[in-house]
C-alpha cells in the first residue's frame, strides 16, 4: 500500500474586503446593489442628500457605456447625479484629505514610540483582530476616505435636515462591503449600478450637463 495521504484544506475567513468582486472573470459575483433606494431617496420630499465621486470609477464607466477613454468627466457624471436629484456633490479628493488628516493626527500619538502599521481598510482591521490580535497594537486603523467623507458630510452641508442620505460613487473594489458592514454612507454606488441608474432615470454622461463640487470643510 502506498503511503498515507493526509489532505489539508486551509479556507481563509471571508474578511468582506470586496477584491472577489474586482477579480471574478465572469462578473458572476457582483456588489449588492440598490438602484431603487438610492433613486428614491433622491427624489424624496425631505431628504437631503451628498455624494462624492471618485474619479477612478471614470474608466470602469466608460467601459461599461462602450465610449472611448477620456470621454466622460468627473463634471459629467456630477452633473448626472444633479440630474437624478442629488443636492450636494463633493470631490472624494476631499474626502481623502480629511482622511490622511485624521491618520497623520493617529500616527503622532505613536512619535518617538514604537514603529507601526497604518491601515485605512476596514477589511484590514478585521482580518489583524481575528487572526492576530496579539499585533493589534502595532497597527493604527485610521479612516478610509470614505469613512471621513460620511463622517463629515451630513454636518457640513446640512446639520439642521431630519434625514440626509450619503451616497459614495467610486470603482469597484471594498466600498460596499465596508459600506454595508460600517454604515459609513448610505450608498456604495460602482459603475455598473449607476450605468443601471442613469439608464433608467435618462441621466447617461453629457458635456452639455455638467456640475461643479462643493467644498467638504477641511
Amino acid at each position: 500500500m502506498g503511503a498515507e495521504q493526509k489532505v489539508v484544506t486551509n479556507r481563509a475567513k471571508c474578511t468582506g474586503c470586496g477584491r472577489c468582486v474586482e477579480v471574478c472573470p465572469t462578473g458572476a459575483i457582483y456588489a449588492m446593489e440598490h438602484k431603487d433606494e438610492a433613486v428614491y431617496f433622491a427624489h424624496r420630499d425631505g431628504i437631503k442628500t451628498v455624494a462624492q465621486v471618485d474619479e477612478k470609477l471614470i474608466p470602469e464607466l466608460e467601459k461599461v457605456w462602450k465610449c472611448e477613454p477620456g470621454t466622460v468627466t468627473k463634471e459629467q457624471i456630477a452633473g448626472s447625479l444633479k440630474k437624478i436629484g442629488i443636492d450636494q456633490i463633493v470631490d472624494a479628493a476631499d474626502g481623502a484629505a480629511l482622511a490622511r488628516a485624521e491618520a497623520e493626527q493617529m500616527l503622532s500619538v505613536h512619535l518617538g514610540k514604537k514603529p507601526v502599521i497604518l491601515a485605512q481598510s476596514l477589511a484590514a482591521q478585521k482580518f489583524v483582530q481575528k487572526n492576530w490580535p496579539e499585533l493589534v497594537d502595532s497597527f493604527v486603523f485610521a479612516p478610509s476616505a470614505m469613512e471621513a467623507f460620511g463622517h463629515a458630510a451630513k454636518a457640513a452641508f446640512f446639520p439642521e435636515a431630519a434625514q440626509v442620505k450619503t451616497y459614495h460613487v467610486g470603482p469597484v473594489g471594498p466600498d460596499a462591503a465596508e459600506a454595508g458592514e460600517s454604515g459609513c454612507v448610505d450608498f456604495a454606488v460602482n459603475a455598473r449600478e449607476l450605468y443601471r441608474i442613469m439608464i433608467r432615470t435618462g441621466s447617461e454622461p453629457n458635456p452639455k450637463r455638467t456640475a461643479a463640487f462643493a467644498k467638504l470643510p477641511a
